[in-house]
């Protein structure tokens, strides 16, 4: 994982799917600033992701979307 992304950016809220679209090719896995919690860019591990609730919280977009 070497990506970062700010979705505050206005550049990225401006139009999002050009920077999803890499991110899904290049960076399935990325870093979510400020808060720094881990994004997951792709159908299956997103999937994973929601069914591995003692892995995974959502506590860290609770604080995001505060």
């Amino acid at each position: 994982m070497s990506a970062v992304i700010d979705p505050t950016d206005p550049s990225i809220r401006a139009n999002p799917y050009p920077t999803y679209a890499y991110l899904r090719e290049h960076h399935p896995v990325c870093r979510v600033e400020p808060e720094g919690i881990l994004g997951f860019c792709r159908h299956q591990q997103v999937k994973a992701a929601l069914r591995d609730y003692r892995t995974f919280s959502s506590q860290g977009f609770r604080v995001m979307l505060a």
